[in-house]
């Protein structure tokens, strides 16, 4: 199966072009501490917990390079 941003944090990180995506769309974030509490979560739940940090339109967009990935 594929990634999206309905996967699991973790499920994104265990690939490492999903690891330099995240990176890439939210640069430091895999360095804070709290980031390991949220391998559990989707990336569509993160997002809506960010507080506004990331955008749903940020989001799509990851969400597409993400699915591109699997092709």
């Amino acid at each position: 199966m594929g990634l999206s941003k309905d996967s699991k944090l973790k499920d994104v990180m265990s690939n490492p072009e999903g690891a330099a995506l995240i990176e890439q769309y939210a640069p430091g974030a895999t360095k804070d501490p709290k980031f390991k509490l949220a391998g559990g979560l989707t990336l569509t739940k993160i997002v809506s917990m960010s507080g506004g940090l990331l955008s749903p339109e940020l989001l799509d967009e990851l969400d597409v390079k993400l699915k591109a990935l699997g092709d």
